[in-house]
């Protein structure tokens, strides 16, 4: 203990000897203080999840702000810069034997500044360990293998009756150019369809024609067409629209033997890693595929899993399906999912070739029994739907609802898929970026006023610098007032003309204060000193809001639209400068432009500081 107070005492001296600015701002203990709790949230943060069951929430980063571990993290913050700013206090006498440069008193801002965000930047370590553990324990190949296995094994878990029907198949390829018409009054009765439960359907052929627009706005030829009883849908094009009508009925009967929910209909994604590629599919026919479909874009998925689910039952390989529920069920252990599901019930239950693979069962995606269920849910067929459905395709079965057959077929079967919904998207985005780019800019925001204000105290002494801050919020709302009254009297015409006035009033209190003869009066050309320097971060802001909002002004322009008439619209596709920039762009323009701007606001008035203000 002894050596390491003399240690203290030794460096304590010899940056007093050499590097009295170092010594004053304490910036060589902080940093090392703040390095060692840096070095604690991080060992934290790569704990933190080592638990699966903490994976399994809704948003994986609210566990951390709704915990106690964050209100640590606040008070080891404020505890760290109380105790800096009392030692920093406690050497004010400093200031009267080591007077200092132009560049050295922006060195000390500097300083405040990189203490500050030391000592409140602690999440951003804790974020570092989140992504060193995720790339750790879910490499790229375990966690390729892991979505890879829950997309295969997801047809066989029987959770929506819905992604069982008909409408949902994609295979064939040229099933995905038909319309499947769902609607009862727009049943062709007398062409084929498939009915089951309370359900119609009806494969139609589907014509489509392109228009091109005089402009984006020109919406004439798809609003007429819109009205014909045999219009679909449109889908529209930078330049063009394509409208899609129906066709005649096609006989779909060599695909669909009946209505029945059937496994061979399934086409959903569990999930896909954001930003990823088809490969977490797992199939090779993928190039074949996207050579011959259309609409690649919208369609992929859905083909490939039903693709992928066709062909796996062709083959009649047994092995194969229960290897990929074995590797289910093993990865639903290790992240700790709910589940009851054994092996070879689960396998009996989904696979029934003697059935054509009918879905005749159904999962529950929570442990619990038939009162979980809503006695007051409403699962019947209303009047209305069941006299159409009784009248006109007579048939008997249809007089019970979807809804209402799934829950008279539940088993006792039962997984938490939202919980492996969750696991999967929290895994990825710890996997992501562990940057987090809003707390980066409100920690080194948080840091540029606390040391703008230090340094004005510092400088200025603590009278001027109430004094200058009252002074801005007159200033403020003088200011707001008159806004108040041009916009009542209509001389305030456009928004962006009330940020250039506060600009212009900033840069008048900016040329005083440059320009006065700071001898005649010292306060007041303190006031003036720390209002320039306070106030220049937002205004400096409201510049480049003043152009954003002009640039969007200019967006608006008056077009020739139907019938000759005239309507005031926006175009979108002009990109404003806060578009170009961002967030983290302008707050990093603005950073530099405040620390260029007290760097030579500082060497301009250098003079008067050292004769007239308060010198550090």
């Amino acid at each position: 203990m002894i050596q390491t107070m003399k240690f203290i005492h030794q460096i304590n001296q010899y940056l007093l000897a050499r590097y009295p600015s170092l010594w004053n701002t304490k910036i060589v203990w902080m940093l090392c203080v703040a390095f060692v709790i840096h070095i604690f949230f991080f060992t934290v943060g790569y704990f933190f999840f080592q638990n699966p069951k903490t994976l399994q929430t809704y948003d994986i980063y609210d566990i951390y702000y709704s915990s106690a571990f964050f209100i640590f993290q606040i008070i080891i913050s404020l505890i760290l810069l109380v105790v800096w700013l009392m030692q920093l206090f406690k050497n004010n006498a400093f200031k009267h034997f080591y007077p200092m440069s132009s560049l050295q008193l922006f060195g000390q801002f500097f300083q405040f500044m990189v203490i500050v965000f030391a000592c409140l930047s602690f999440h951003l370590s804790f974020r570092l360990g989140n992504y060193v553990f995720a790339h750790q324990r879910y490499d790229d190949a375990t966690y390729t293998h892991i979505v890879q296995t829950a997309n295969k094994a997801y047809p066989f878990l029987f959770f929506e009756i819905e992604d069982y029907m008909p409408d949902m198949r994609k295979t064939p390829h040229w099933i995905n150019d038909l319309y499947c018409q769902t609607d009862y009054h727009s049943i062709d009765t007398t062409k084929p369809y498939l009915t089951f439960a309370d359900k119609v359907y009806q494969f139609y052929r589907v014509y489509a024609y392109k228009t091109v627009l005089r402009n984006e706005y020109d919406n004439r030829r798809s609003d007429v067409e819109s009205a014909h009883k045999d219009f679909l849908y449109t889908r529209n094009a930078e330049d063009s629209v394509t409208i899609y009508h129906k066709k005649e009925v096609v006989d779909v009967s060599d695909i669909f033997v009946n209505a029945h929910p059937n496994l061979r209909n399934f086409s959903k994604m569990l999930y896909v890693p954001y930003g990823a590629g088809i490969s977490y599919t797992d199939l090779k026919q993928v190039n074949a595929i996207s050579n011959d479909v259309k609409d690649w874009d919208n369609k992929t998925y859905e083909i490939v899993i039903n693709e992928n689910v066709n062909h796996l039952l062709d083959k009649e390989d047994e092995q194969a399906i229960k290897n990929i529920m074995k590797q289910f069920l093993s990865i639903s252990r290790m992240l700790r999912i709910d589940t009851n599901l054994d092996l070879e019930g689960w396998f009996n239950v989904a696979y029934r070739p003697q059935s054509g693979f009918n879905v005749e069962t159904f999962f529950r995606t929570g442990n619990y029994s038939d009162s979980y269920y809503d006695p007051n849910e409403y699962d019947q067929i209303n009047e209305e739907d069941a006299k159409i459905l009784k009248e006109k395709f007579k048939n008997d079965n249809s007089l019970i609802s979807l809804t209402r057959y799934k829950k008279l077929h539940s088993s006792n079967y039962y997984y938490s898929l939202e919980k492996l919904k969750n696991a999967l998207r929290n895994i990825d985005e710890l996997r992501g970026d562990f940057f987090d780019a809003f707390a980066f800019n409100v920690y080194v925001w948080i840091s540029v006023i606390l040391a703008l204000l230090l340094f004005c105290y510092r400088v200025f002494g603590l009278k001027s610098l109430l004094l200058g801050v009252v002074s801005l919020s007159l200033i403020s709302l003088a200011i707001g007032l008159i806004l108040l009254v041009m916009n009542f009297t209509d001389m305030l015409d456009q928004d962006y003309n009330a940020v250039m006035l506060v600009v212009i009033v900033y840069l008048l209190v900016l040329v005083i204060s440059q320009f006065m003869p700071y001898e005649r009066n010292k306060t007041f050309a303190s006031i003036l000193m720390n209002v320039s320097v306070l106030a220049f971060p937002l205004v400096f802001f409201l510049v480049f809001l003043g152009v954003d909002m002009y640039q969007k002004k200019q967006r608006y322009s008056y077009i020739d639209y139907a019938y000759d008439n005239h309507y005031l619209v926006e175009t979108y596709n002009q990109e404003t400068l806060l578009d170009w920039l961002g967030v983290e762009g302008l707050s990093l323009i603005v950073f530099l432009g405040t620390t260029n701007f007290l760097c030579l606001f500082l060497h301009t008035c250098y003079y008067a500081l050292e004769s007239n203000i308060r010198i550090i």
